[in-house]
């Protein structure tokens, strides 16, 4: 039952959320930084009410360490369907998102994800691909944060997968300020059991990295570096997946 009113509830504001998005782009011809304003607020709106509704409690760490510019390429790992509007609720910010192309035709959630500038992408097209980063690319550098999940899939676990070659390449096209992010306890929320349960989940935000500070060798060392720094938080925890 839990699961049922959950969804109808997720599907219900999501249309709305929708539907309120255009306004950002009208807004943004009087005043970009209440455009700006205005989707973060609708887009934190929507992540804390999903959560308060289906009675999770969560904990945010590490917000003192969001920069205060949006040319940000947030890199989390990769836990269950609920990462997206946990990243939302706890930065505060409106970020797009790399997703696969077949999300653009879903109903309702195809819109929302086109509103939050998510750029979507064709895995067995190289070509595509290579254009879908650098529109990712593009969005950053005009002001508007992304998110990256380097696992590409759903780990279903505390223990993280390999991040695949070239993840990165969508901070290091943007020069972007890299901010590092682990979720530590959303599959419990969904995918452990296959229905909806309550479950805490913490968020953690680490400290920003500057890429224009790296050197050659610190651009080389720094996947390996952001996986430990995301992993850290995740030690301590199981890391059997769950059956």
């Amino acid at each position: 039952m839990r699961s049922t009113a959950f969804l109808l509830f997720f599907i219900t504001e999501l249309l709305f959320v929708a539907l309120l998005y255009p306004l950002g782009p009208l807004l943004s011809l009087f005043s970009p930084r209440l455009a700006r304003r205005y989707v973060q607020m609708t887009a934190t709106l929507w992540g804390k009410s999903l959560f308060f509704v289906a009675g999770v409690p969560i904990t945010v760490k590490g917000k003192e360490h969001l920069p205060p510019h949006d040319r940000i390429c947030f890199v989390a790992n990769h836990q269950g369907f609920a990462d997206i509007p946990l990243i939302l609720m706890a930065t505060g910010r409106a970020p797009g998102f790399i997703a696969k192309k077949e999300l653009k035709l879903l109903p309702v959630i195809g819109f929302w994800m086109t509103a939050l500038r998510c750029v979507f992408i064709d895995r067995k097209s190289l070509r595509q691909g290579k254009r879908a980063i650098e529109e990712g690319a593009r969005h950053i550098r005009e002001g508007h944060p992304m998110v990256i999940f380097p696992e590409g899939t759903r780990s279903r676990s505390y223990t993280m997968r390999p991040f695949r070659h070239g993840s990165f390449k969508l901070a290091y096209l943007s020069n972007a300020t890299i901010v590092p992010i682990t979720i530590v306890g959303s599959f419990h929320l969904l995918e452990e059991r296959g229905y909806l349960r309550k479950h805490p989940v913490e968020v953690h935000i680490h400290p920003p990295i500057e890429l224009s500070t790296l050197t050659e060798e610190g651009r080389k060392e720094l996947p390996e570096k952001v996986f430990h720094i995301i992993q850290g938080p995740l030690l301590d925890r199981e890391t059997s997946r769950p059956s």
